[in-house]
């Protein structure tokens, strides 16, 4: 089996740029071909971890990325489909950012990313504006905290639960 990879990025931050490879699978030795499927099944499960907050989001994404392999449902969508919680400090970097380019399109002023995300660090990296952005966003997670603590979700649950009942009885 050949595999055609595209090593590298092609974005501001790739300085090395991009470069094709030709690998025969089939060529390699019995040791490599071991090493590359140990390696990828390690990497993948480990990916799984990524942005965890403690031990058990850790289990829970490794364990979720074994279901995946298992099920041979490889779909991939950005972040794995599952949205890491906001802590303060990722939101009041959301909110900085999203200032931030609000008031460059209102002065007609272009950036790109990597710029934007410079600039945002540096606010909060100030002690007084980073605190402010920070009780902001403590604030805002607050209120969703409790807008989510207020919802009944039982009819709605209770519904969906049926469903997936009747669809797998239809198999």
């Amino acid at each position: 089996m050949i595999y055609e990879l595209t090593i590298g990025g092609n974005t501001a931050r790739s300085k090395t740029g991009q470069h094709p490879v030709k690998v025969d699978y089939d060529a390699l030795p019995d040791a490599s071909r071991d090493f590359l499927q140990r390696y990828g099944i390690k990497q993948y499960l480990a990916d799984g971890m990524a942005g965890a907050a403690n031990v058990a989001e850790a289990k829970a994404g490794v364990e979720a990325r074994l279901a995946k392999l298992l099920s041979g449902d490889l779909a991939r969508t950005r972040g794995e489909g599952k949205e890491a919680p906001d802590t303060v400090e990722t939101r009041a970097l959301k909110l900085v950012r999203a200032a931030i380019r609000a008031t460059m399109k209102a002065k007609n002023v272009k950036a790109n990313k990597e710029t934007v995300n410079d600039a945002a660090a540096k606010v909060l990296a100030d002690e007084a504006k980073g605190k402010a952005w920070r009780a902001k966003a403590k604030q805002q997670l607050d209120d969703e905290a409790k807008m989510a603590d207020g919802l009944d979700l039982t009819d709605m649950l209770a519904g969906l639960a049926g469903a997936t009942d009747e669809e797998e009885t239809e198999d």
